[in-house]
């Protein structure tokens, strides 16, 4: 309310920026693989454009994957499974969006934040690769890349400050 009396807009998403086409998860499938659009499978739609979860194809190892998604989130990950493993297409849900039900998307790597225990031995006994990041990098990376977008344009048109907010000591 302090700020609506200052009359100063506040725009606060969270689930709605997850799941929009070219929201938090489409930008951790980018940033994890580089995809093509057109390469990037929504796994639970919820509309034409929107969805949760997506599914892409990636290259190398369990173990470069994993250096990759460090290095590109700024962030450290556990890794499940076989360092050697060769992973051609992986799974990926922000946030703790990882649950039993995304094993059955069939991918060679699952990737999410907050892995519960159930799901993460459930995942070990079928043999699944899992990369575990934390869950401010998993959302933090897309919502980066959503304020660029939206700060370039209406800084432009309406002559509006943007501010963001990046805390690096929770990577």
């Amino acid at each position: 309310l302090k700020a609506a009396n200052a009359g100063i807009a506040v725009i606060s998403c969270h689930l709605n920026f997850d799941v929009a086409e070219k929201g938090i998860d489409y930008y951790l499938a980018k940033g994890v693989s580089g995809a093509d659009d057109k390469d990037i499978e929504i796994l639970e739609n919820l509309d034409a454009y929107a969805g949760y979860g997506r599914k892409y194809p990636v290259g190398g190892t369990l173990e470069s994957l994993a250096n990759h998604i460090e290095k590109e989130f700024n962030t450290k990950v556990i890794v499940y499974g076989d360092k050697n493993a060769r992973i051609q297409t992986a799974a990926s849900f922000c946030g703790a969006g990882l649950d039993i039900s995304s094993f059955e998307y069939d991918a060679d790597v699952y990737i999410s934040a907050d892995v519960k225990h159930h799901v993460l031995l459930e995942g070990v006994e079928r043999d699944k690769n899992i990369i575990e990041m934390t869950h401010y990098a998993s959302e933090n990376y897309g919502l980066k890349r959503i304020y660029k977008h939206f700060a370039n344009i209406y800084r432009l048109k309406n002559k509006l400050d943007f501010y963001f907010f990046d805390n690096e000591k929770m990577v």
